[in-house]
């Protein structure tokens, strides 16, 4: 039996339409889960409520950007590596167990996987959504699992929705051991109203992008 060496943490902003699945995701994955939590990042909708009536423990963080609420959920668990799960994502049957026999064998401070994109019912920009339906490579928040220590060695995250890829290609830089798997950790459920959607958020990308590319130069 897996021990429970993985905490789970759910950042979410007006999202009580899909987030249940997200946590009933999480829940099948067994015994390896110490712990979850969900961190409402200002919604304005019933997000809260329908997370507590379901028995999940909800944080709230006012401060915006899923950075923000991360590091907040991350302060309220303890268990030795952690997964920050974003709402509109759903886990593959069994995959943290994997992800955590990863970073027990090889002492890496992150392993990660694949994920699937797909569409919603209701989705009209299907010809913006790349690689839909095919597995690929992803280190998403949603497809990794982190040693918690690796936050000590590495800095925190900072506190907007592009946190995540900053914070991971920063690791990277400093000399964090990355593992990969070819396996499906996530499908990535495209709605319309995801982050990456929104406007201006290819120009953060790709202002991320030359951000880590110069200082891999310097």
């Amino acid at each position: 039996m897996a021990e429970p060496v993985v905490d789970v943490v759910i950042p979410v902003r007006d999202g009580s339409d899909l987030v249940l699945d997200a946590v009933s995701s999480v829940r099948a994955q067994g015994p390896v889960v110490a712990g979850l939590v969900a961190v409402d990042n200002g919604s304005v909708d019933d997000t809260a409520a329908v997370l507590a009536a379901a028995g999940v423990r909800v944080l709230s963080e006012e401060t915006p950007g899923a950075g923000a609420a991360r590091r907040l959920g991350l302060a309220h668990t303890s268990a030795p590596y952690v997964m920050f799960l974003d709402h509109d994502d759903v886990l593959g049957d069994g995959v943290l167990a994997e992800l955590a026999g990863v970073l027990d064998r090889t002492g890496a401070d992150v392993a990660y996987g694949q994920a699937v994109n797909e569409t919603l019912p209701g989705f009209d920009g299907t010809a913006a959504v790349r690689h839909l339906g095919a597995a690929h490579a992803a280190p998403i928040s949603s497809a990794v699992l982190v040693d918690r220590r690796a936050f000590d060695r590495y800095g925190p995250m900072e506190d907007d929705n592009f946190s995540w890829g900053r914070w991971f290609l920063a690791a990277g830089r400093a000399g964090a051991r990355v593992e990969s798997l070819d396996l499906v950790v996530c499908r990535r459920r495209i709605h319309g109203a995801n982050v990456s959607l929104q406007p201006g958020s290819q120009a953060a990308l790709f202002a991320m992008i030359r951000e880590h590319r110069r200082a891999s130069d310097a």
